[in-house]
Order: structure tokens, then sequence, then C-alpha cells
């Protein structure tokens, strides 16, 4: 199991109001997976369940192995339903399957996963191959990551988000300007171009 989501002890005889604290929490936990700078990447080689598919699906990456990956909704099974899981769903796959994940509460492998795009790769072969192919994309984000890179990420999330291809373009443009104009970038502008004007002519 990569996460099996809520524990039904935590909601049980407690209070209306305790109940919201630990729902708030789980959400705040999800968001946050967005706010922070970093990239944040999921690696499933188990069941992510309920709040546990939430929680991937609230990651920026995610790759899941083709032995071992499944996810699933189940809250319809046993006359519930997954509400605030199917938030974090909804913002990766087609509200039609959104839907349909939640209502059929189906499990869906990683290939599954990734043709609806829930996950980013299902990665043939189980947990060290998973652990091998995730090393490698944290390696290539880490040599990257910068100022731009956590500016990009918000800025990305900003404009899918947005209702229209003006206010999409608007909030891209501004970014891309604010980072024309930031001291580093305007260097590696600069050192570019001294590079392109020194290369010889071609005959």
């Amino acid at each position: 199991v990569f996460c099996s989501g809520h524990d039904f002890a935590d909601f049980s005889g407690r209070t209306e109001e305790q109940q919201r604290e630990v729902l708030a929490a789980c959400a705040e936990v999800n968001m946050l997976l967005e706010r922070v700078p970093q990239t944040t990447l999921a690696a499933v080689n188990g069941l992510a369940t309920a709040g546990g598919c939430q929680l991937v699906a609230s990651c920026d990456l995610v790759f899941a192995s083709s032995s071992g990956g499944r996810f699933c909704l189940p809250g319809a099974r046993s006359g519930g339903f997954c509400h605030t899981p199917a938030v974090g769903l909804g913002g990766r796959v087609s509200p039609r399957k959104v839907f349909e994940l939640a209502m059929l509460a189906d499990e869906v492998d990683a290939a599954e996963a990734e043709r609806i795009g829930l996950c980013n790769k299902a990665v043939a072969g189980g947990r060290e191959e998973l652990e091998k192919e995730v090393d490698a994309v944290a390696r290539r984000l880490c040599q990257r990551f910068g100022p731009q890179m956590a500016i990009g990420k918000q800025v990305l999330y900003r404009q899918l988000r947005a209702s229209s291809p003006e206010e999409k373009y608007s909030i891209a443009t501004s970014a891309m300007v604010d980072m024309f104009n930031s001291t580093a970038y305007a260097k590696t502008m600069r050192e570019f171009l001294e590079k392109k004007d020194k290369k010889p002519a071609r005959l």
C-alpha cells in the first residue's frame, strides 16, 4: 500500500468540529504540495486509495510501477463517497473521468493512470526500476532548480487555472517580462548572445 487515506478512527465518534479539523489539515497538506517551490514527486509502488490517491494527485510529478502501482476512489463501494479526494483528482484528469472513478470506485493500474493523466509515467518493472527512474528525474530537477524554476511552477498553475486564453497569456507574459529583467537571466541572455556572436561564419 502506498497510502490508504483517512483513518476512520479520526472521524468515528468525533464531533463535527473535530472532523472538520482533520479534513482541513489534510487539505492543507495537499495544497502545500503545490505551494512549495520545489517540484514534488510521488513514486507509487502500491495501492493509492481515497486520501492516498488525493495525495498522489496533488504532487507535481507522479511515477508508478507497472507491477504495483494502483489507484482508487473506493468510497462508493461502502455507500459513501470520496468527496475531498475527488478535489485532488479534479485538477489532473477530465471531469468525466473523475466522475467515473468516484461513482464506480474501480481500481486502475499504472498504465491506465498514465493514459488518463493521473500519473506521468508507468515504469516497467517493480520497486527497483521505479526508484531508479524517480531518482534520475529528481537529480535532473535538482541540477536545474533555481528562482525561475520555482516561479515557473507557481505561474504554470496560475495560468492553467485561468478562465480564458487572454488571462492565461497575461499571467505568462508578466512572468516572462519579470524573468527577462531579472539580474541573473539578463546575464544569461547576454552570455548567450556573446557566445553566438563569436561563432565563425559558415561558408
